[in-house]
């Protein structure tokens, strides 16, 4: 059935819906590139520079030290849970849609039974949520192994109660989320989907719009990406950035929340920042875009470490 003259399999509601994005966030990139096979596109010699070193290829996803035995629970509560350390609470889990509701939030205070007292996250926990299951996880770095390793764990817990005006010191009133005491930390992820790292010999470069400035694109998912760029310069907490992905003849835009900060080193030694997003705002027609270049790209992965493509250019 058409509606008028809008195209076949279109409705009023979904013009709406995109004239109301346009009006906040400006046209819809994936109309210049409906035409162009959505794949990452080959870097011609010498356009891509090493620049840090990043772990093997064939591990497709970046290693963060899961895969070494944990240290042992005393050093994982130790580390994760004390006063001002960033804690995820995963709410919901829908594995048909390829989501993972997660809200960002800190330890504010732990009482004398262990319960923990988070900040109000964004969107904020209701009244009506007590109750409700969650799975409370922190990202921690551990000294244990060289260089370093990133772990994140985590805990069930029902939501225990929401307080509007929790007394942290002497005239600070903030609202929290209490949960229950962590009894024992597992491994954890609040991604759905692979974060690759990009094969140097493929085109795949990362602008942060408005600055003027090209990052060094270090690992990409569905979901966000790791870039690292000059240690003079921060990208704050919370900012939300505009950002464009391109490889070859393809580009578009994106929206990417700051969500962590951490360092690497260039291959002459030199300190490099490197800053974590969390992309959001993401209309169904770009999604959909990122969803095939990420999946072509990590076809390409897969055909390298198999054998079956060849790894040098034609």
């Amino acid at each position: 059935m058409r509606i008028a003259k809008l195209p076949s399999g279109r409705t009023r509601r979904d013009d709406r819906r995109e004239k109301d994005y346009e009006e906040h966030h400006g046209p819809l990139p994936a109309d210049e590139f409906q035409d162009l096979p959505i794949k990452p596109a080959k870097a011609k010699p010498g356009e891509k520079p090493t620049e840090v070193i990043l772990p093997p290829m064939e591990l497709f996803e970046r290693h963060r030290g899961y895969d070494d035995p944990l240290p042992d629970q005393k050093t994982l509560l130790a580390t994760s849970v004390r006063l001002r350390h960033q804690a995820e609470l995963i709410m919901d889990t829908d594995v048909l849609a390829d989501q993972i509701e997660v809200r960002h939030s800190v330890i504010e205070d732990i009482d004398g039974k262990g319960r923990l007292y988070l900040s109000m996250p964004s969107p904020p926990i209701l009244k009506s949520q007590v109750g409700t299951k969650v799975q409370v996880t922190f990202l921690s770095r551990y000294h244990d192994v060289p260089g370093g390793r990133w772990v994140r764990v985590g805990y069930h817990t029902p939501i225990l109660d929401v307080i509007k005006a929790y007394e942290l010191a002497e005239g600070v009133i903030e609202s929290v989320v209490v949960v229950g005491p962590p009894q024992r930390l597992e491994p954890t992820t609040v991604r759905m989907a692979y974060r690759l790292i990009p094969p140097e010999e493929l085109d795949l470069r990362l602008y942060v719009r408005g600055e003027d400035m090209e990052v060094g694109l270090m690992d990409l998912s569905i979901g966000g990406a790791q870039f690292h760029h000059p240690k003079d310069k921060e990208f704050a907490l919370g900012r939300r950035l505009a950002l464009k992905l391109v490889s070859g003849e393809v580009s578009f835009n994106l929206t990417g929340r700051v969500v962590r900060h951490d360092k690497t080193y260039d291959v002459r030694g030199r300190e490099r920042a490197v800053t974590s997003v969390q992309f959001g705002e993401m209309d169904p027609a770009t999604k959909n875009h990122l969803t095939r270049l990420v999946t072509e790209t990590y076809r390409y992965l897969l055909a390298q470490r198999s054998g079956i493509a060849p790894r040098q250019d034609d």
